[in-house]
Parts: structure tokens; sequence; C-alpha cells
């Protein structure tokens, strides 16, 4: 009897040691890779950039193994929906029009938006001068619920697929202005296509931006939530976060 108990004994502290040591939960991540230096595949075909680091580094302090998944932006939450993507880390910034649908975590991030145009064009932020001008925004975005909570009506709205869509209809004069993230912006004005534009009005504040950007979820996925919420804590705690944000952009986003 005692030998019996003994083999019991060893075989529950061989399995609890094995449990210890298990693998981490693999969590499949779903991002629009198309956001430099946010997110974008490079030429080996994996997907990089400052928020792939810092989801890497949320899910190493999680306990979770991330795989990511490149998805375009507007089938992001439907996808979550149906359960082919377990979280979506794309600079999808908290709303309550979302919250509807989804859970979020804290936020990771937040910048603010602003409208792009020609070098030298100033933006008046008011009916009148925008009246009959052309803007574009990527569907599904808060920037295009920005413009028709404001300017329903007062400029047309061309709604794309990605934002690089977008880019390339204003460079041809297809468009007066477009909204985007001011950093994403930022970082085209470095490239040959962006080098003749700027940003042309002050940063957007309105809660129509939501309140950051946080990692969405499936609701009522407590422990999941719970897991993130300890990676986003720990990667703003511990300078994480401002590390990459040097690295990737050259400045201290979080500033």
């Amino acid at each position: 009897m005692k030998k019996s108990l003994f083999g019991f004994a060893a075989a529950s502290i061989i399995a609890l040691s094995a449990a210890a040591h298990a693998a981490p939960k693999e969590v499949r991540i779903g991002t629009e890779a198309a956001y430099a230096p946010f997110e974008f595949v490079d030429p080996s075909g994996k997907i990089v950039g400052f928020e792939v680091e810092l989801g890497d580094a949320i899910c190493a302090a999680a306990e979770l193994k991330c795989v990511w998944s490149n998805v375009p932006f507007d089938a992001l939450i439907p996808q979550l929906m149906e359960k082919k993507i377990d979280g979506i880390m794309s600079s999808m910034s908290i709303t309550e029009k979302r919250r509807k649908s989804i859970d979020f975590t804290s936020k990771y991030f937040q910048v603010p938006n602003a409208f792009v145009a020609k070098k030298g064009t100033a933006i008046e932020l008011t009916k009148e001068g925008l009246k009959g001008k052309k803007v574009g925004v990527q569907s599904g975005t808060t920037n295009a619920d920005y413009l028709k909570k404001y300017f329903d009506g007062v400029v047309e709205v061309v709604r794309y697929q990605t934002q690089e869509e977008v880019n390339m209809d204003l460079v041809n004069g297809r468009l007066d202005a477009m909204v985007v993230d001011s950093v994403i912006g930022t970082e085209w004005f470095k490239t040959d296509q962006g080098k003749d534009y700027a940003l042309a009005s002050p940063m957007l504040k309105d809660p129509v931006f939501g309140e950051g950007v946080g990692v969405g979820l499936r609701k009522g996925e407590t422990e999941l939530k719970a897991a993130f919420e300890k990676g986003v804590s720990k990667v703003l705690a511990d300078g994480t976060a401002q590390k990459l944000s040097l690295k990737w952009f050259g400045v201290d986003i979080y500033k």
C-alpha cells in the first residue's frame, strides 16, 4: 500500500512539473500589415514593425505564444467573432461603437489623427472650409466616423479598402486631402511618394477617435483578457514600449 501511494505521489509530482513547463497557449493575432512602421510585411514575407514587436513583448509577459495573421482592417472584427483569430492588434482604437461587438484591454498607445494634404495647404476645420472638398479615408476606421459625424453632406468622403489606396489617389490628384493617424502620415512623408505632403490641420481631438489602442478580444474571454492586461501593464511599466517607440519612430510616442 505504501509503495502504491508513493508511486501515485511521484506520478503526481511529475505531472505537475510537466504542466508547469508546458508550452504557452498559442493565440492567433490579426493585424493589417500595411502601416509601416507599425506593422508591415518585410521582403522575406514576415510581418514586422513596432506594434508587432510590442505585441510579442506583451504576449511574452502574458505567457502566451502569439502567431500573427495579415487580415484586412475591416475584416478584423468579423474574423474575431468567427473565431478565425483570437485577438486584434492593428492600431484599433477603443470606441463605444466597437465595444458593442468586442472587448478591449486597456490602451497600450495613443496617437492623434490629422488631415494630410499638399505642402502649404491649410485645412480649416469648419463646414465652410471643407465644403466641396474630396477627402479620402480607409473604410472601417475612426477617421471615416469623424468625417461622417461632422462633415456628412459637406465633403465628398471617398472610402478605400487600404490606406495605400488612399495615399495613391491623393498623389494622383483624385483627392484634396485625407485623414490619417499622424504618426503614419509623418512616416509616409519620408517616402518618395509622400515627400510633397504634410499635416494640414491641427491634431483632431474628439470622442469618436476613442480612448487609445488596445488588444481587441471576444467578449466573455476573461482569462485571456486578464493575461493580456498583465502583459500590457508590464511593457508599459518596464520601459519596453518606450524603447520600441524610439527604435521604430526615433521619438517616444508615449510623451
